[in-house]
């Protein structure tokens, strides 16, 4: 694990350390939330949180009370609909930054 230098500055990575870091970065899970809708338009709430893996996605509901295992997170959306009042959308979390070390 690369500590600080004297600056303050991480030092440069080692070759194994960046294949390492690009590892991570190929093969992190994709974060999503699965927002519930109320009615057309008038409220909605973030009824859970996921991960996308390349061969299936995990999901948790904010409250914990369930988790399930899906083969995709359009499917888990499903899980979430209270027709006709409650509609679920999809909605992917885009996160700046890349694989590094922890200090």
């Amino acid at each position: 694990m690369p500590a600080q230098n004297d600056q303050g500055r991480a030092p440069e990575l080692s070759p194994f350390d960046k294949e390492v870091c690009e590892l991570v970065n190929d093969t992190a899970p994709r974060p999503f939330a699965v927002v519930q809708q109320y009615g057309h338009e008038e409220d909605a709430r973030v009824a859970a949180w996921g991960m996308a893996f390349d061969d299936h996605s995990e999901v948790t509901s904010v409250e914990g009370t369930l988790r399930i295992s899906t083969i995709s997170a359009e499917r888990a959306v499903r899980r979430f609909e209270r027709k006709p009042h409650v509609s679920a959308r999809l909605v992917w979390l885009t996160l700046a930054g890349t694989a590094t070390f922890a200090p």
